[in-house]
């Protein structure tokens, strides 16, 4: 964030305060107190949250309240020796995409969006939700990936736990 004026140091400052309350409550409670707003650490993994945000919101805000709530994921399976992606809610398979041209595999399913129930369309037919379902598994499965990454780079530095999150990954990697 590129600061030009008033207005923008304002805004960043505001965040900057948001931030540090956070983290003292963190430091109380021994977890994030705003999982929801919670930001992907590094900057290839922020990019990739940043892409599933964007398509869970395409699909509706119910769509994009499961992700907020992390209770979509991503499994990764081969199948006759063809990766697939399986976007999963709360642990059920919501359809598949072949990673290696990140095709809708499941295309002809009725659509997973927000008006499904009420529309009874297929993926394919149900507006650009065929597009925005591919990229927001694509991009779940990146963005976890991608932040493993990042925090496997710091334990290979000599980083450490310091102990004040119950749910660190940084002590999940130390482990």
């Amino acid at each position: 964030m590129s600061i030009t004026d008033t207005d923008m140091a304002s805004q960043w400052f505001g965040k900057l305060l948001l931030f540090l309350r956070r983290q003292r409550t963190a430091a109380a409670r021994r977890q994030w107190p705003a999982k929801s707003e919670a930001r992907a650490h590094g900057p290839q993994a922020a990019r990739q949250q940043m892409i599933a945000e964007r398509a869970a919101s395409e699909l509706g805000p119910r769509f994009r309240k499961l992700l907020d709530d992390f209770r979509l994921t991503t499994v990764r399976k081969s199948i006759a020796g063809e990766p697939r992606l399986r976007l999963l809610s709360d642990g059920t398979r919501l359809l598949s995409v072949a990673e290696r041209n990140s095709r809708l595999l499941t295309r002809r399913a009725r659509c997973k969006c927000d008006e499904a129930p009420r529309l009874r369309l297929p993926i394919c037919g149900c507006g650009n939700h065929e597009e925005a379902l591919t990229r927001l598994t694509v991009a779940l499965h990146r963005w976890k990936r991608e932040e493993a990454k990042f925090y496997r780079a710091y334990t290979t530095l000599g980083v450490k736990c310091c102990g004040t999150m119950d749910d660190c990954p940084l002590r999940e990697e130390a482990a």
